[in-house]
């Protein structure tokens, strides 16, 4: 199951990469996803440098992440390992 918020669902579409599939779910401002007794909580606090910024929690482990379409449609096209390293 992917989750998304709408604006990464219709960034996703306009793209059209079967590399990168539209979320089945999607939400606007805030998700609860339970797994394995932990939950997790999506969040959209309105736009950073992206339309789709998403906010991570999980409780438990006291992680936050800040995750965007951007920097996922880049990485995507990055070779593997690090090129600054070699």
């Amino acid at each position: 199951m992917r989750i998304g918020q709408v604006q990464s669902k219709q960034l996703l579409a306009v793209a059209n990469d079967p590399a990168r599939p539209v979320p089945d779910v999607t939400f606007e401002t805030h998700y609860t996803l339970n797994v394995g007794g932990e939950r997790v909580n999506l969040a959209r606090h309105g736009t950073n440098h992206t339309p789709d910024n998403s906010y991570l929690r999980i409780t438990m482990i006291r992680l936050r992440l800040l995750t965007c379409l951007a920097a996922s449609l880049v990485a995507a096209r990055l070779p593997a390992g690090n090129p600054a390293a070699d």
